[in-house]
């Protein structure tokens, strides 16, 4: 998969098997998401960026393994201790753009990244 054809779909099937979960409803309630919610970015398929995000620091996984399938499933502990520092810098920031301008930012911070 390059990482221009992610889908909502392999992100919730890496998500599911992490879990070790079969039902769409299980890994909302893991989220912390309304299935209706849910459903809708499944219909859309729409990437949570942030809601991933979040989810990551706040867990061992590792974002681009999530993402983009890439690399180890869990992160190195030094590493999410770094990560969590900036996250929380960076989460200052963006909390306070509107939801059209989050997803703008998270498309910008993904095309930055190294292949």
């Amino acid at each position: 998969m390059t990482r221009q054809n992610i889908t909502i779909c392999d992100i919730i099937l890496r998500l599911k098997i992490f879990y070790d979960i079969k039902k769409d409803y299980e890994l909302a309630k893991i989220l912390n998401v309304s299935t209706g919610k849910f459903a809708m970015w499944k219909q859309r398929n729409t990437v949570p960026y942030d809601v991933i995000t979040k989810h990551c620091f706040k867990t061992d996984l590792n974002y681009y393994w999530v993402i983009y399938g890439e690399g180890e499933m869990l992160n190195d502990k030094a590493e999410i201790k770094q990560l969590k520092k900036e996250s929380s810098f960076m989460e200052g920031k963006v909390s306070n753009l509107k939801n059209k301008d989050k997803e703008m930012v998270f498309d910008m911070i993904e095309r930055l990244q190294p292949e």
